[in-house]
């Protein structure tokens, strides 16, 4: 029995979007949050960003964090392309596994995605520095008949903080806005 982050609170984190809901087609709510955000990043010039409640259990419980969202519209708004930073407090002691955690979330991202009738292809863990963090990362491909996305997953976390960052576009986009992508990440300090 994993005595890490509640079930509930990583089920939750497939909601949190990573951001295949919005590449198909919702949008997001701006809020912002009460509390000082629990790091430093520098956001893409030119990209939108909205700032949205963390994902709640499945029984409504606010998990007290918060999702930045940053998109990237292209020719006509269409979406181009999309970052993602949740962050929730952690209430479990210490007990958490970064793996453990990680294969979770990565496993029900796979999941939601094939729920969907997506194909789903993930290169191998890999470990990096995020935010001044050890991280897991991974990259999804995700294909369907009219779709093919490209996602890459990072998980870390801080002996207070839950931390997940995604990175989304369409297959043909993927390399063009990596680059911006990196910048971000490697502005990130997470507390």
């Amino acid at each position: 029995m994993n005595d890490g982050l509640n079930v509930n609170r990583r089920r939750t984190l497939l909601g949190a979007a990573f951001v295949g809901a919005h590449l198909l087609g919702l949008g997001a709510a701006s809020a912002e949050t009460i509390a000082p955000r629990p790091y430093r990043v520098v956001w893409p010039t030119g990209w939108d960003v909205s700032y949205l409640p963390s994902p709640t259990t499945n029984s409504g419980k606010n998990l007290g964090g918060e999702r930045a969202r940053v998109l990237l519209k292209g020719e006509g708004g269409a979406f181009a392309a999309a970052i993602e930073l949740t962050h929730f407090p952690r209430s479990d002691k210490g007990r958490s596994n970064l793996t453990e955690e990680f294969d979770l979330l990565r496993g029900n991202l796979q999941a939601g995605y094939e729920r969907q009738r997506f194909e789903v292809q993930l290169t191998p863990t890999q470990e990096q520095a995020i935010g001044g963090l050890p991280a897991l990362t991974t990259e999804l491909s995700v294909t369907n008949d009219n779709t093919h996305l490209m996602q890459w997953l990072g998980v870390a976390l801080s002996p207070q903080f839950f931390y997940a960052l995604t990175f989304t576009a369409r297959a043909e986009n993927f390399a063009r806005y990596r680059p911006q992508f990196d910048a971000v990440t490697r502005s990130m300090a997470f507390k």
